[in-house]
């Protein structure tokens, strides 16, 4: 399927793409000093959190995206620094891959993570004055992150494989072969981020219901996050939002293709 360049399978890299460097460098920016502040901010104003769970998934959230960002850009930005000349190497691409997929679904799983537990405070009262241990939601985090990990490292294990798309700055799971491997990867892949994603749009409209209904509700999400609860659900719903609007016609077209 591929044209061979160098120790590289990929047919992107015989391509020369006329693309600017700049965006991919102000997301490197931004992604790397942009979540180094949010790390920064969340420590310093530690003592005033009262929301374990929040803040917890929240900085978990961070970590993920500062960690994707930092690992896989460098590789991308080369690609646009070389003028396209400069290409993958296998073990790049499978990096790559493995960095992309896994910070994708770990991200999209903690915001899902934190939209339950936002709804599960509404519907348990007693969760305010009784509640949940933060050893219990760093137990939470550990287990998204070993499945992002499992799911993003299963090209690496031989089941399924990667490709470079367009412009041929990055690479991620193989959703054009149809062999049974990377057909199973394919749909797993899809299948599982879109349930995830539709269930957080559930709980987050299922809240903000709940919310306006009834009042008293709001008092419940104050008690427990420390001051008005608008800020969280307006960052819960923006980091939703953001979401669903850049990964999801990605996912949903990958789908379609199967």
């Amino acid at each position: 399927m591929a044209n061979y360049s160098g120790d590289s399978r990929y047919e992107m890299c015989d391509s020369r793409e006329n693309e600017s460097w700049i965006p991919t460098a102000l997301e490197y920016f931004f992604g790397t000093f942009g979540n180094i502040l949010a790390m920064i901010l969340v420590w310093v104003t530690r003592g005033t959190h009262r929301w374990v769970g929040f803040y917890r998934m929240f900085s978990a959230l961070v970590i993920t995206d500062f960690f994707g960002v930092f690992f896989a850009y460098p590789f991308i930005i080369s690609r646009y620094i070389s003028d396209f000349t400069y290409c993958f190497s296998i073990w790049q691409c499978n990096f790559t891959s493995f960095v992309l997929v896994d910070a994708h679904l770990a991200a999209a799983l903690l915001i899902c993570a934190m939209s339950l537990d936002r709804w599960l405070i509404l519907v348990i009262p007693d969760r305010v004055n009784h509640p949940t241990s933060g050893s219990k939601y760093s137990k939470v985090i550990l287990i998204i992150w070993l499945l992002s990990s499992f799911v993003a490292m299963l090209p690496l294990i031989g089941v399924g494989s990667v490709q470079m798309f367009y412009p041929g700055s990055w690479c991620y799971f193989d959703f054009l072969r149809k062999d049974t491997a990377n057909l199973f990867v394919s749909y797993l892949f899809s299948i599982l981020t879109f349930v995830v994603i539709i269930v957080t749009l559930i709980f987050n409209i299922v809240t903000i219901c709940k919310l306006y209904i009834r009042p008293l509700s709001r008092e419940n999400l104050h008690d427990v996050a420390g001051y008005d609860e608008h800020y969280v659900m307006i960052f819960i719903v923006a980091v939703t939002v953001s979401f669903v609007a850049t990964c999801g016609p990605f996912f949903v077209s990958k789908e379609s293709k199967l």
